[in-house]
């Protein structure tokens, strides 16, 4: 059962470490394989505080396109408002846009260089638990010449 303010992690998700790319050729760090369930003792909480707090994302994309698949997805349990923006990593080698969905319904995308920040995006919501994802789009350029095979950075989060 989620309290106000927890997150859980329920999908799976790849890690590369430290990097993000748009060719795998142009990957060159090891990458490992990790999943939380949602019911999952070990998964990060956030207190619906204010307070803002960073998680992780690196996904490897398995489809193949500029639209990546799959989403980087959670749980949170807050009152009101979700706070979040996203810096990208500095291991990027090209642009990618990165949306934001709160229950299924895009509330904000940004187009980010490497090691940028999007706008900081507030979403009002109702009291209770919500799925929050994040889903990369490559765009052409860089290293990537019409396929994006994987997006990192860190999404910063506060729940009131």
């Amino acid at each position: 059962m989620s309290r106000p303010g927890s997150l859980r992690i329920h999908t799976k998700v790849v890690l590369l470490v430290g990097m993000a790319c748009a060719a795998l050729s142009a990957c060159t760090n090891k990458s490992t394989t990790a999943s939380t369930s949602p019911s999952s003792t070990a998964a990060p909480t956030l207190a619906a505080d204010g307070i803002e707090r960073p998680e992780v994302v690196s996904i490897l994309c398995t489809g193949s396109g500029q639209l990546c698949s799959p989403r980087y997805a959670l749980t949170v349990a807050t009152t009101t408002f979700i706070h979040m923006r996203f810096v990208t990593s500095p291991g990027h080698c090209a642009n990618v846009t990165v949306a934001l969905f709160v229950d299924g319904v895009e509330s904000g995308s940004a187009l980010l260089r490497p090691d940028e920040s999007s706008p900081a995006w507030r979403v009002t919501v109702t009291r209770g638990t919500h799925l929050v994802e994040l889903e990369g789009r490559g765009v052409v350029g860089g290293c990537n010449t019409g396929q994006l095979t994987g997006w990192a950075g860190t999404a910063f989060f506060a729940l009131d």
